[in-house]
């Protein structure tokens, strides 16, 4: 039997193991018209499953004999946001469950939780993806970047550990709002009528003059806008704050985005500039609070350096963090019927399939369309 063989040099960067575990649902009535209470009851098994990351194809399960045994782990991970149940709990009596379960008993999990889990790694790779892409689509990239840090929190317990999701910079900015003291430049201005503050403005590149009648309406009069809790959030900090030179590019490309309005804004050198720094951080942030479980080892017997892998969560995003994203890039599979995104260069635009059995099923139902439409 060959043997498996992990370095950071060669074809599989990591291995990791996971035991795989029982997976039903669990469905909880609790009203009569209430929606009822779903969990996933999980029970770890015996037997393990392994996995590796290989260079140009990403996490795969590997047979005893390290063959592979299922490729593209992460997404059919990320493919299951839209997946039935059942294929959710195929995938984790597979491969086991994202985070170490209890021995010995069913681990109660939150399906929505779950979900959560799954459209936040999904978002993720998305917006990656929309960074390497060579025709970028500006207002997709901020739109994703702020679906996902302000996303709401993601929390799982088991036993005594407790999964708690990413909280990103922009969550801490946006809990100051309503607490910074207007500048007394600022307070002069009112007092004396005029008509707008002066704000040192990145995007722009000079002074953007705020009306101080819509200031006061977007903060106080929530008849005129509605109760935003981003847009009066954005526009005091916009106003008030005087943050580092990438808070203050953050917000005020932020302020573009909600104020001028996603056709409004104009994608100038400087707003892209924004909006690509804006994205790379939210990806390293999300990236890097799901590496904090894994780090580097020596295997003295092999005399090889190795990485110890904390979890199933933890190789997936592992797997981000080996990602060319200059060069590499995951596309949803052009089968309708299929929900699984795949590895391809980014230079690629023909390679719409996941699979030969994707595509030859794509053919075959263009035929009988034809065949149907010439009748």
């Amino acid at each position: 039997m060959p043997e498996i063989i992990e370095n950071f040099y060669g074809e599989n960067l990591y291995t990791f193991t996971n035991p795989t575990c029982s997976c039903k649902e669990d469905v909880i009535y609790e009203a009569p018209d209430a929606e009822p209470h779903r969990t996933f009851k999980m029970y770890p098994e015996d037997n393990t499953a392994r996995f590796a990351y290989k260079a140009k194809k990403g996490l795969v399960r590997l047979n005893p004999n390290g063959t592979a045994e299922q490729e593209n782990i992460l997404g059919t991970f990320i493919g299951l946001s839209t997946a039935p149940r059942k294929k959710i709990e195929q995938f984790l009596g597979d491969n086991g469950f994202l985070f170490p379960l209890t021995p010995r008993e069913y681990n109660p999990i939150d399906v929505d939780a779950l979900i959560a889990i799954v459209n936040r790694l999904k978002d993720t790779v998305d917006l990656m993806s929309a960074i390497a892409s060579n025709k970028k689509d500006y207002a997709v990239i901020i739109n994703l970047a702020l679906k996902i840090t302000l996303a709401d929190t993601i929390s799982i317990q088991i036993s005594d550990t407790q999964y708690t999701s990413c909280s990103h910079r922009l969550t801490h900015l946006l809990s100051r709002a309503g607490q910074i003291d207007m500048s007394r430049e600022n307070k002069l201005h009112a007092q004396a009528g005029g008509q707008f503050f002066p704000v040192e403005d990145s995007i722009i590149n000079g002074i953007y003059q705020f009306n101080i009648n819509e200031y006061n309406e977007i903060m106080y009069d929530h008849d005129t806008y509605g109760n935003n809790d981003l847009r009066w959030a954005i526009t005091d900090l916009f106003v008030n704050y005087n943050g580092t030179p990438d808070e203050r590019s953050m917000l005020d490309l932020i302020f573009h985005f909600l104020h001028d309005g996603e056709n409004g804004i104009v994608y100038h050198d400087r707003t892209k500039a924004a909006a690509l720094s804006f994205a790379q951080y939210t990806i390293g942030e999300e990236i890097n609070h799901h590496l904090t479980g894994i780090h580097p080892e020596y295997n003295a017997e092999t005399m090889e350096p190795t990485w110890k892998v904390d979890s199933l969560m933890g190789a997936l995003y592992f797997s981000l963090f080996y990602l060319r994203s200059k060069t590499e890039l995951y596309r949803p599979c052009g089968n309708p019927k299929c929900n699984n995104y795949f590895l391809v260069k980014s230079t690629s635009s023909k390679t719409k399939y996941c699979c030969t059995r994707c595509a030859n099923n794509m053919t075959q139902s263009r035929y009988r369309q034809r065949k149907q439409a010439d009748k």
